[in-house]
């Protein structure tokens, strides 16, 4: 009823009929009408006949007419039609004898409002009598709001019963106050057991936590949590639990519902794992799903798939999203695509490009099937999309690389054929015919072996070896094979064996590089590495190879040695009046006279110079004195030089070397002897006796005075020039050691380094040049207008190589003198490496990481192996002056040998110096080779370095003002 509680019409006075009702009823108009519209429900007053004499305002507003409307007519008019009849019977009853019956007191029915609606009402009746007659007075009350709660009540106490959550409630104390069927069922307790008993029976600890957070007034809303069953068990239960108030809003209880999710939770946990397999799934095979409700529109689209596409999914899944993500050339196909399956066409399987919003463009493939509805019309579209950009790369690499190889193959420069595991040819490329000499028809069915050298055949062929041991992996072999018009061709063949795929036939896939030009070169590189360039004669190395076997085999046959060591008498004498070319000239024919002399068997070498070294085996003592009577005999024929006749004669040192003596000894005996016999004068021979080692004493009185030469301050340090060869400017200088003998003058170094290099005073010395040069040259640099990028390359030895405090001593030379790393060039002859490779390696690959530069010098002397020039970190080469000799037309051959030096220092992005340059011919020959820098008396001998500030002012305005030609003057005029 409270929703018919307010204010009432306002009064504005009696209508017709309504003042004499007043009147009649004792009271005045106004009293009566303040009453009546005071009333809280709908009052209407009707005479005995059933017409409405007075109504008031609340009875306007629950029918919804005018009092003007219903004032005169019947009260039937305010009820239904199915009403009025039987009302107007028990009306009229009623108003016959209102005393002995009653119409009823809070009687239910319904009411009919103006518009025709009805509307429960309670009416309560009751006779009114005045001295006008018998009124009835009708109290109406709307009970809609009273009969909705009790609908809504029974409902809910029937909701409450049958529902399968336990709701239950209990007091503010915690004492269970109800208990439904569905709580039973949950915990095990009828409601006898569990009312009045604690709310913690069935919530265990969660009660304190729920109440806590209720008194905080923080409602419990899907709280899940364990509860407790009668036999022990536990449930897995979801609560909502809430205070219940009374109308004063106290609180007089909580209400607790509680559901069992055990099989929720379950399938949560097997819907997680599914869903954690499918993402994992799909990520890993980088598919993406989506669905389409084609009556709705509405799209769903996998984690994958919003991440295939690159769009986070912070925005509606959308075809226009989906049309946005697809690249522009693409677009317009995919449209029609999804066009067909708007209009229900068939599943598709379908490829395209996407571009990310980071502009990455990727390759995908969708496949789209139907679920169709009960009535066979398509209800979804399902579909996958796989980012097959891997796959399409790949497939594009793999149809690249198809074409790639079949151009490869064709083009290749290198013999490129396909066998089978016999060997025989299935498919060869051009280069293979060019190769054998023959047309492919010619070749395939046949094996390589079938065109071999013939001093190759019946070597194992590397496809046959495949074959044997059933190896899968690569071979190589060098062979010759013969062309049919009698050429032979050096092949470098490679092959690999291939496994069959696919049930497919295993094959040999084999290469085939013709490296005849390359084998030539190394065979001409190693005759130069072993032989003297301007002789032909075998050098120092292979001299010292042939010696060991030679002494290795009379030890073991029982018999000795002879070797000789030659020098040509005043042989400077004739190489400065005639010139290097005559003496180049004179050692040439000086060895074919030799050569002339000596058996097939015995070794004859070029030691260096004008030396030369004899080694015979099996010889006797009495047919080693006729040799060398011979060989001093021929100098009594003249030399042709320069179109003269020259004599020149040879000294000889002769030595019968036992079996258990060494190269070394052997050949410083010989050495000793011939240097004995050039004292002896010209023309002279000397066999080896202990009593020249009595001689020999003079040459420890120098090794006791070089002892003491660094004390004394009695070293120099010379500078010689290096130039660049295309404009004759400066680029550095080599320190050169002299010792100032007190007595004997500028002793060359020739004459005492070896000395030092026996008596370990080559490192003192050493280190007493390195700090010496590089302190003079950063002064050069920073003293010297135009000087500033000068090097100094310094000469270092094997003793020093081995020294492990070397590489710290030049770092310290470095920081004290100040100069960069890059500006030192430090130099070592071939020979001194040779005796320990890997210990020179790891030294100069320290000096080499320290920024130093590193020169191999006295280059093509015949100590080092070519095969060693790329492991070690150099930098330069230094061609040997003996080479560089015989440019400018003396020796035709030396500018092949020169030129082929360069050309592999250049293939080995080494840089060149060319040593003992003397003449402008051969400066201009280095010019026309490519040599970039060379040093030499041509341009000026090693000067001390207070000379150094005078020469450079004029070599710089010479090499400015003029270029080299025939009439420069030459050294020393």
């Amino acid at each position: 009823m409270a929703a018919l509680r307010g204010r009432f019409v306002a009064v504005d006075g009696p209508h017709s009929g309504e003042s004499e009702t007043t009147s009649a009823l004792g009271m005045s108009d106004q009293e009566f009408w303040g009453l009546l519209e005071a009333a809280p429900d709908a009052m209407v007053v009707v005479n005995t006949d059933g017409e409405i004499v007075l109504v008031n305002g609340q009875t306007e507003r629950l029918f919804g007419y005018s009092r003007a409307e219903m004032l005169g007519q019947g009260i039937e008019m305010l009820l239904p039609e199915r009403f009025r009849v039987r009302h107007a019977g028990h009306f009229a009853r009623y108003a016959g004898a209102p005393g002995m019956r009653a119409m009823g007191s809070n009687l239910e029915l319904f009411g009919r409002r103006r518009d025709g609606s009805e509307v429960p009402v309670e009416i309560s009746l009751s006779p009114v009598r005045t001295e006008h007659g018998l009124f009835l007075s009708s109290s109406i009350r709307d009970v809609t709001d009273r009969k909705r709660t009790e609908a809504t009540m029974r409902m809910l106490s029937s909701l409450v019963e049958s529902s399968s959550d336990a709701i239950v409630s209990y007091t503010v104390e915690g004492a269970i106050m109800t208990w439904n069927a569905g709580a039973e069922a949950m915990f095990g307790y009828t409601a006898q057991e569990a009312v009045g008993r604690s709310a913690t029976l069935i919530l265990g600890d969660a009660d304190s936590d729920v109440c806590s957070q209720l008194d905080a007034g923080n409602p419990v809303r899907l709280l899940e949590t364990d509860g407790y069953r009668k036999d022990g068990s536990t449930v897995a239960i979801s609560l909502s639990v809430s205070f219940v108030y009374d109308a004063d809003g106290a609180k007089i209880g909580v209400s607790c519902i509680a559901r069992d999710v055990s099989e929720i939770k379950r399938r949560q946990a097997e819907a997680e794992a599914d869903r954690a397999r499918l993402i994992a799934a799909q990520q890993a095979a980088h598919v993406g799903s989506f669905e389409i409700d084609m009556r709705t529109g509405d799209r769903w689209w996998s984690a994958e798939y919003w991440r295939i596409i690159g769009v986070a999914n912070t925005q509606p899944a959308s075809r226009e999203l989906m049309l946005t993500s697809v690249h522009p050339d693409d677009r317009e196909r995919v449209e029609a695509v999804w066009l067909t399956l708007d209009s229900g066409g068939r599943a598709s399987d379908f490829g395209y490009r996407i571009v990310r919003p980071s502009g990455e463009v990727r390759w995908v493939r969708s496949l789209t099937s139907f679920e169709y509805a009960e009535d066979g019309s398509p209800a979804r579209i399902l579909g996958t999309t796989m980012d097959v950009t891997d796959l399409h790369l790949a497939d594009v690499q793999r149809r690249e690389a198809e074409t790639n190889f079949q151009l490869g193959f064709n083009l290749s420069p290198i013999g490129i054929g396909v066998a089978d595991l016999e060997g025989q040819f299935q498919r060869v490329n051009p280069a293979v015919c060019e190769i054998f000499g023959r047309s492919e028809m010619e070749i395939l069915g046949r094996r390589a072996e079938d065109f071999l050298h013939q001093d190759d055949v019946g070597s194992i062929s590397v496809a046959s070896s495949h074959m044997q041991s059933n190896e899968a992996e690569t071979a190589h072999v060098e062979k010759r094979y013969l062309r049919p018009d009698g050429v032979a061709v050096w092949v470098q063949e490679t092959v690999s064996f291939v496994p069959g795929l696919d049930d497919g036939a295993a094959h040999l896939f084999m290469q085939l590089q013709d490296i005849t030009s390359r084998k030539l070169a190394e065979a001409d590189l190693e005759y130069q590495a072993f032989h003297d360039p301007l002789t032909g004669l075998a050098n120092r190395l292979l001299l010292t190879k042939n010696l060991e076997r030679s002494l290795v085999r009379a030890k073991a046959s029982g018999g000795q040695v002879s070797v000789l060591f030659l020098d040509v008498d005043q042989f400077k004498v004739i190489n400065d009046g005639l010139g290097h070319t005559a003496g180049d000239g004179l050692l040439v024919q000086l060895a074919k006279r030799l050569q002339s002399m000596v058996r097939l068997t015995d070794t004859l070498a070029r030691f260096g110079g004008d030396e030369f070294v004899i080694v015979c085996e099996n010889i006797t003592r009495e047919n080693t004195e006729r040799l060398v009577e011979r060989i001093v005999a021929s100098g009594k024929d003249p030399f042709v030089l320069e179109g003269q006749d020259v004599f020149a004669t040879v000294s000889v040192g002769i030595v019968l070397a036992s079996a258990d003596e060494d190269t070394e000894t052997v050949l410083r005996n010989s050495d000793a002897a011939m240097y004995d016999a050039k004292n002896r004068g010209r023309a002279q021979a000397m066999m080896f006796s202990e009593e020249m080692h009595t001689r020999a004493s003079s040459r420890l009185d120098l090794e006791s005075q070089l002892a003491r030469a660094l004390d004394h301050n009695e070293l120099r340090v010379y500078y010689q020039p290096i130039v660049d060869v295309s404009t004759e400017g400066v680029v550095g200088f080599e320190a050169l050691v002299r010792w100032a003998h007190p007595i004997r003058g500028l002793i060359s170094p020739l004459e005492f380094i070896p000395i030092a290099e026996q008596t370990g005073m080559i490192i003192p010395i050493g280190e007493w040049v390195l700090r010496e040069a590089l302190a003079q040259a950063q002064k050069w640099r920073t003293e010297i207008p135009g000087a500033a990028a000068l090097s100094i390359s310094v000469n270092f030895s094997v003793l020093q190589l081995q020294d492990p405090d070397f590489v710290a001593v030049v770092a310290d030379a470095l920081t004290r003198s100040g100069l960069a790393p890059t500006a030192l060039h430090l130099e070592i002859t071939e020979s001194v490496m040779m005796n320990d490779i890997e210990a020179a390696a790891e030294t100069l690959n320290a000096l080499h990481a320290l920024g130093v530069r590193l020169s191999l010098d006295d280059f093509g002397t015949g100590h080092a192996s070519l095969g060693h020039l790329d492991r070690l970190p150099v930098q330069t080469i230094k061609i040997d002056r003996s080479f560089v000799g015989g440019l400018g037309g003396e020796n035709p051959k030396a500018a092949s040998i020169v030129q082929a030096i360069v050309n592999l220092a250049r293939s080995l992005d080494l840089d060149v110096v060319a040593e003992g340059v003397e003449t402008v011919e051969q400066l201009l020959d280095l010019r026309r080779i490519g040599a970039r820098l060379a040093q030499g008396f041509l341009w000026s001998r090693p000067l001390p370095p207070q000379e150094i500030p005078q020469w450079l002012m004029r070599a710089s305005g010479r090499a400015a003002s003029q270029a080299p030609d025939a009439k420069r003057p030459q050294p020393g005029t």
